[in-house]
């Protein structure tokens, strides 16, 4: 699948279940494309564990210390930790 398969995947998540099946191989096919990428321990962690914005974070921090750029992954991760957000305000009744 690739990136722009995955983001639309993500954006028709219309609940966390939903969500966690459009992540579903992204590991694996975000280390095929970019090897360096097995190497992040940290950010593999957070998006196993669905912890998108922490991913995006991990993601910067991961970038900045090897130099280099993973820019599908990086799009992937920012649209499943906007999604997540999304869902998370959409479950949130108003005060």
């Amino acid at each position: 699948m690739n990136a722009d398969e995955r983001i639309d995947g993500i954006n028709r998540a219309g609940n966390y279940d939903d969500l966690h099946d459009a992540m579903q191989g992204f590991l694996d096919e975000a280390e095929a494309r970019y090897p360096a990428l097995s190497q992040a321990g940290r950010l593999k962690a957070c998006i196993g564990g669905s912890a998108f914005a922490s991913a995006v974070d991990e993601l910067k921090r991961y970038q900045t210390s090897t130099g280099e750029t993973y820019p599908d992954a990086q799009r992937v991760v920012e649209a499943a930790a906007a999604k997540h957000a999304a869902l998370g305000d959409a479950s949130t009744p108003p005060s």
